[in-house]
């Protein structure tokens, strides 16, 4: 991408290497997403399916473009949708405040920081999925 050298390093590159302190554990499943959404491949879905999961959490890169659509097509497919605001990132504050505004409208508007999340992540989750079956 012109103007943006390593913006979205392949696998390969130094800068796509995992910081230790979030490295997926031996046990973790790890599903290597290769266009805008995770959902580009029925992996996502067929995992997340088969573990049980009706709801997702997003945090990434950019808010605008690969979050958004991801949890879009999340959304599509019958999963609630969290967005982490301060666990997400874009090239500037308005794009990545109008990719959250707009994903209220699409995707459920659950827009919440990370201090929220982490008091009680079960219980949020389990709160928006019971106010969105009435």
């Amino acid at each position: 991408m012109a103007g943006f050298a390593d913006c979205y390093p392949l696998s390969s590159d130094p800068w796509s290497d995992i910081a230790s302190e979030i490295a997926p554990g031996k046990n973790d499943i790890i599903i290597n997403k290769s266009g805008y959404s995770g959902f580009s491949t029925s992996t996502l879905e067929n995992t997340l399916r088969s573990l049980g999961v009706d709801a997702v959490v997003m945090t990434g890169l950019a808010t605008s473009q690969c979050v958004d659509t991801t949890a879009r097509d999340a959304s599509e497919r019958g999963f609630l949708v969290v967005h982490v605001e301060d666990g997400q990132a874009d090239y500037g504050v308005d794009e990545h405040e109008a990719a959250l505004f707009a994903s209220r409208g699409i995707c459920g508007g659950h827009v919440v920081d990370s201090e929220f999340l982490a008091a009680a992540p079960l219980k949020l989750v389990c709160a928006y999925a019971a106010s969105e079956e009435r």
